[in-house]
């Protein structure tokens, strides 16, 4: 009969409870990992304001996650132009060491409150294009898609307003029909808020803004071919992460002299979520993240208001796991 040390059996041992260990236990990382996720790594493009707090998660976790090989970052374009013309800098501090580019729409009217004026735009690299500098984002975007491998379609994330996608439908409906496969839109979306019209106390009366005037155009020229989904419910609270878990520097810099941490301590990730379900679907490792339920939008003077019959192309995603979505986005930063 065979001898074995004692060195031998102990190895033996901690082998096979490394592998009972490892069967049992579903990491973060495995989660997201493309063998898992999907074959075909995803083309994304991140819309966003001119710049907020809550910029921060989605463009930071989609830098990541670009590294990582789960997702190929294609662009960044921005609704409007920061009328301190720094705006897109600041997404140019994220992106830090990633050869995106960032697209700006020429066309909407300037924030009033420079969006960069809390921030010193030399605190930490970033590219010095001023906004007014940039390429038109419906151009840009136009270009850009255009020259994507036959059969490659991407798929553009909305954390702000439709007014770029809309703008893009309007002036190249081709390309959006043969090149952008769905349009996700983040948690924070709803006909009460990017939908919603201004209120003229003093005629009494409901007036379109440029914001509902896009949504509305938007759910109104949206080529069939493309897949509409709203990620999640919008009348649920932002699900949102204190700024103690972040460690990068640029990104700590930017939230601490941003409004948000100043205000309660904490940044959203409405964005963030429709960024994963871009990424992944709910193809999540053991995890159903959401359930798709189709729907459609009445549209009016007002924006666009859902409802639960007809046919279209849109989808609608209820149960959204926001704290998978955390401890995911905890392990990415």
């Amino acid at each position: 009969m065979r001898k074995y040390t004692a060195e031998a059996i102990l190895i033996f041992y901690i082998v096979a409870l490394s592998l009972i260990v490892g069967c049992g236990t579903q990491s973060v990382r495995k989660t997201l990992s493309q063998e898992d996720s999907a074959t075909d790594i995803p083309y994304i493009i991140i819309s966003q304001d001119t710049f907020d707090s809550d910029n921060f998660s989605i463009i930071t976790a989609a830098k990541k996650m670009d590294e990582r090989g789960i997702i190929k970052l294609l662009a960044v374009d921005i609704t409007g132009n920061d009328t301190g013309n720094g705006a897109s800098r600041l997404f140019s501090m994220l992106l830090w060491g990633k050869d995106v580019p960032i697209f700006v729409n020429h066309a909407t009217y300037s924030r009033a409150t420079p969006s960069s004026q809390p921030y010193d735009l030399n605190a930490y690299p970033n590219d010095g294009i001023p906004d007014s500098q940039r390429t038109d984002s419906t151009e840009g975007l136009a270009q850009l898609l255009s020259t994507l491998p036959e059969g490659k379609k991407a798929i553009y994330v909305v954390g702000g307003h439709l007014t770029n996608i809309a703008d893009l439908v309007d002036a190249y409906p081709e390309v959006v029909r043969e090149k952008i496969s769905q349009v996700v839109i983040s948690t924070g979306w709803s006909d009460r808020t990017s939908g919603k019209p201004e209120i003229n106390l003093s005629r009494g009366t409901y007036e379109p803004t440029p914001v509902s005037r896009a949504t509305q155009r938007f759910f109104a020229h949206v080529p069939k071919s493309v897949k509409v989904v709203i990620a999640s419910d919008p009348d649920a609270p932002y699900p949102k992460v204190p700024v103690d878990w972040i460690t990068d520097n640029v990104l700590r810099y930017l939230v601490i002299n941003g409004h948000y941490y100043k205000h309660d301590g904490y940044f959203y990730m409405g964005d963030f979520e429709a960024l994963l379900y871009g990424a992944v679907g709910t193809r999540w490792y053991d995890v159903q993240w959401a359930r798709e339920v189709k729907t459609c939008f009445r549209i009016n003077d007002y924006g666009a208001a859902r409802v639960a019959s007809g046919e279209c192309n849109h989808y609608y995603l209820d149960d959204v796991r926001s704290d998978i979505a955390m401890q995911i986005f905890k392990e990415l930063i």
